[in-house]
C-alpha cells in the first residue's frame, strides 16, 4: 500500500480550498470583495434557493412566504405594480429596530457604561500604586 504524501499548509490556504468546494473555485489573485448589491451564492444557499422553487413549483409541495426571503406574487399583484419585478415590491422586510425598548436597552448600557468606568478607576488606581511602590510616583 503507498503512502500518501501529506502537505503542510496554512490555515489560509485551507480555508480557501474549503471556501472554493461551497462556492466555486475562484483564484485568490482575482477575488475581490463584492460590492452590496451583488451577492455571489455559495453551493449550500443554491441549493437552498433550488429547493424552494422546486417546493413553489410544486401543489402541496410546503412552500410559504418567507418575510426577507421569498413571496410568491400573484398575477393581478404584478400588474398591479405595473409588471415590475423588483423584490422589494413584494417580499415582506422586518424592522429589527421597531421591537426594541429604546428605554430598557438604554438602563442596560448605562448601568454596563458605569461598571466599565468603576472598572477603569480601580484599574488606575492599582496602576498608579505599583508605580508608587516602585519609586516612581505618577501625579
Amino acid at each position: 500500500m503507498a503512502k500518501k504524501e501529506v502537505k503542510e499548509k496554512s490555515i489560509e490556504a485551507a480555508l480557501w480550498e474549503s471556501a472554493n468546494k461551497l462556492r466555486g473555485s475562484v483564484e485568490s489573485a482575482e477575488y475581490k470583495p463584492f460590492e452590496k448589491k451583488f451577492i455571489q451564492f455559495g453551493e449550500l444557499h443554491i441549493k437552498e434557493i433550488a429547493a424552494t422553487f422546486h417546493d413553489w413549483q410544486q401543489e402541496n409541495k410546503g412552500y410559504k412566504d418567507i418575510p426577507e426571503y421569498c413571496y410568491s406574487a400573484t398575477f393581478k399583484e404584478i400588474a398591479k405594480k405595473d409588471f415590475s419585478l423588483v423584490p422589494s415590491k413584494y417580499i415582506e422586510f422586518v424592522n429589527r429596530d421597531e421591537n426594541i425598548d429604546f428605554d430598557e436597552k438604554m438602563k442596560t448600557l448605562q448601568s454596563e457604561i458605569t461598571d466599565l468606568l468603576k472598572a477603569e478607576a480601580a484599574s488606575k488606581n492599582d496602576l498608579i500604586t505599583v508605580f508608587k511602590e516602585l519609586g516612581y510616583e505618577i501625579e
